[in-house]
C-alpha cells in the first residue's frame, strides 16, 4: 500500500470469499499491505456487514453458493451505493462477467490471483473512489454555497424574511394570478410605532432582537399563501392574495395589531410597541408592484398621522 498518499489512509475492505484457503490468503495479503480487512464467507453476511458500516472497497468471489457476489453488487446499486467492487473469478465464472459489468463492477482479478496484481488493482480502486468522493463533496459544497448566496440575495439578513427583491417578484406573480382569476390582492405596509426609542435607549442588539421577534409574530398570523417581507429598518410589507372583501383585509390587520400588542420582555423590562398599517388593493389602487407599494406606503403614513406616534 502506498502510505505516502494520505487519501488512502485508512482504507477498509470487505472480502466475500467462501474458500477457506483463499480467505486466509486475501486476509494476509491485504492486512500486510496496511488495509483493514473484514472477511465473510456468505453473501448474506456481506449484506449484513454493509448495512452495519461503510467500506472503502469490496473484494468478492463472483460465485458464492448462497448469495453470489453479483447479487450483493446488484443490491448495492439498487440502494444507490457506489462502493467499488473487485471480483475474483476463475475460468468457470467468466460467464458472470457481463452481469458484473452491468452493475458497474470496478475490475476483475483472475484466480488464483497474483498478490502484486491484486494490490495494484485494490490501490487504484480506492484512489479513484476517494477522488470521486472528493469531487462529489466539492460539488455539494458548491451547491450549498450557491444556495446560501441565492438565499442571501433574496432574503433579509436579520429576520430571514423575503427582502424587497423577492417581495416584488412574489407580488408580480400574485398580480398575474389575480388577473386570471378575477380576484384581488392586498398589499399591507406596516411601520412599527415606538420602535426608535427602544433602539436609542437599549441599543441595536436589543433592537435587532425585537425586529426578529416582530417577524416571528407577524409570520405566525399569516396563511401559507401569504408573504411577509422586511423592506429595511422597521418597515414590513405583506402580500395577501385571494382577497374578496375589505373585511378579510381588516381581519389580517387586527391579527397584526394583536400579535404586537403583547409586550416584548427584554432584561426584565417589558417593551411596548405597536404598528401603523396602510393597505393598497389590486386592481383598485394600482396594477403594478411599484404603484401598489407606493400607495400602501402613503396609506400607512396617513394612518400613522391619524394615530399617536
Amino acid at each position: 500500500m502506498n502510505t505516502s498518499d494520505p487519501s488512502l489512509q485508512p482504507a477498509s475492505i470487505l472480502v466475500l470469499e467462501d474458500d477457506d484457503a483463499s480467505v486466509a490468503m486475501l486476509d494476509a495479503v491485504l492486512s500486510d499491505a496496511g488495509y483493514e480487512v473484514v472477511c465473510v464467507q456468505r453473501g448474506r453476511d456481506a449484506m449484513h456487514k454493509l448495512s452495519e458500516r461503510s467500506f472503502d472497497l469490496a473484494v468478492f468471489d463472483i460465485n458464492i453458493p448462497d448469495f453470489s457476489g453479483i447479487e450483493v453488487l446488484r443490491a448495492l446499486r439498487e440502494h444507490r451505493l457506489e462502493l467499488p467492487v473487485i471480483f475474483l473469478s476463475g475460468e468457470t465464472a467468466i460467464e458472470y462477467a457481463i452481469d458484473a459489468l452491468r452493475f458497474r463492477a470496478f475490475d476483475f482479478v483472475a484466480k488464483p490471483f497474483d498478490p502484486l496484481q491484486l494490490l495494484a488493482v485494490v490501490e487504484r480502486a480506492i484512489r479513484e473512489h476517494r477522488q470521486e468522493e472528493a469531487r462529489v463533496s466539492h460539488l455539494t459544497d458548491l451547491e450549498s454555497e450557491l444556495y446560501r448566496l441565492q438565499h442571501q440575495a433574496f432574503h433579509d439578513w436579520l429576520t430571514g424574511l423575503p427582502n424587497r427583491a423577492l417581495f416584488k417578484d412574489r407580488l408580480t406573480l400574485a398580480i398575474a394570478q389575480a388577473q386570471r382569476s378575477g380576484r384581488k390582492v392586498a398589499v399591507l405596509f406596516l411601520d412599527l410605532d415606538r420602535f426608535k426609542p427602544i433602539n436609542d435607549r437599549h441599543g441595536h442588539d436589543v433592537g435587532d432582537w425585537v425586529l426578529k421577534e416582530v417577524a416571528r409574530r407577524l409570520s405566525g398570523t399569516l396563511r401559507g399563501a401569504d408573504t411577509l417581507a422586511r423592506l429595511g429598518g422597521d418597515e414590513f410589507v405583506a402580500i395577501i392574495p385571494y382577497v374578496d372583501n375589505s373585511a378579510a383585509v381588516k381581519a389580517v390587520i387586527e391579527k397584526f395589531d394583536a400579535a404586537l400588542r403583547v409586550p416584548f420582555a427584554v432584561a426584565g423590562e417589558l417593551l411596548e410597541i405597536g404598528c401603523s398599517v396602510g393597505c393598497a388593493i389590486y386592481p383598485d389602487d394600482g396594477t403594478s408592484p411599484d404603484l401598489l407599494l407606493e400607495n400602501a406606503d402613503a396609506a400607512m403614513y396617513q394612518q400613522k398621522h391619524r394615530g399617536a406616534v
